[in-house]
């Protein structure tokens, strides 16, 4: 018994038919290079809706505290009110709570309005797209912190000229490096919140609720206050932004509570990720 090809050729029941391959005209097939999609995910963060009314809202926040600061006596000492680094803490204190959502939006944002179909179908590696959102979040977070800081300092001298003092532009070194290392420390968590719950309402509200229920326990149970500081992930960076160097003991918890609060949760994110189907 034979088969008949559409050149005429007879060809044995069983077998294929032989197919020429030819050579696309566009060259060997590329893989996507990973600064293309670092740029991908800048522009989905700093493009979309909800990215560009986060930025809003944190230069909002950022104008007025700073305007609030010129015109209200912060310090026992007047002329301790209006210094680079009083302007650089009260600004940073209620944006170390905002910024992060910038990395759990990233984190989320691959699995609604099926998007994943397109995103891994042009980059099957997920691996490689989950570094890209980690790494394009972190990096936004640290430069809307250094902006920050560097604006600071003129607004500590229009302070420092409105109220009639001498200008001081000291800088506290553990203070600026405490501020950052708690950055840095909450946008891995605000990604690992939302790689491992891959659902943005739902890891905000986790974000701002799970630590916050852990000191609050280790708050009103005394018996639990020690074991508690070692896994409250708030409690552990608040000497970062304290201004003084962390003790010895103070950076094991900050490392402990990491562990438990970034590296596991953003492990079992990556394995969702790649285990997840996408529809």
């Amino acid at each position: 018994m034979s088969t008949q090809t559409s050149t005429g050729t007879p060809v044995e029941a069983g077998r294929e038919a032989a197919v020429e391959l030819k050579q696309s005209d566009l060259g060997p097939i590329k893989s996507i290079p990973f600064t293309s999609l670092l740029g991908v995910e800048f522009r989905k963060q700093l493009d979309t809706r909800s990215g560009q009314w986060l930025l809003i809202a944190v230069a909002a926040i950022a104008a007025i505290v700073m305007a609030v600061t010129i015109f209200v006596e912060t310090g026992i000492d007047p002329a301790e009110s209006w210094t680079w680094m009083t302007f650089f803490n009260n600004t940073s204190q209620p944006l170390l709570a905002l910024i992060p959502i910038i990395a759990i939006l990233a984190a989320t944002s691959e699995w609604s309005a099926k998007t994943a179909m397109t995103t891994f179908a042009l980059e099957p590696r997920r691996a490689r797209v989950i570094w890209a959102k980690i790494i394009s979040s972190f990096v936004i977070g640290m430069g809307l912190l250094t902006f920050i800081f560097l604006l600071a300092a003129p607004m500590s001298w229009v302070g420092s000229m409105v109220n009639g003092v001498d200008a001081n532009f000291e800088i506290n070194n553990w203070m600026v490096l405490g501020f950052f290392a708690a950055m840095a420390i909450s946008m891995l968590l605000g990604s690992a919140f939302g790689l491992v719950l891959m659902n943005a309402p739902v890891a905000i509200v986790s974000y701002f609720i799970l630590p916050t229920l852990l000191t609050l326990v280790g708050f009103l149970i005394t018996s639990l206050a020690t074991f508690m500081s070692w896994i409250d992930v708030n409690s552990a960076i608040l000497p970062l932004i304290m201004g003084m160097e962390p003790t010895s003991e103070e950076w094991q918890k900050i490392a402990v509570s990491s562990v438990i609060w970034i590296v596991i949760p953003i492990a079992i994110g990556f394995w969702r990720s790649m285990k997840r189907e996408v529809k």
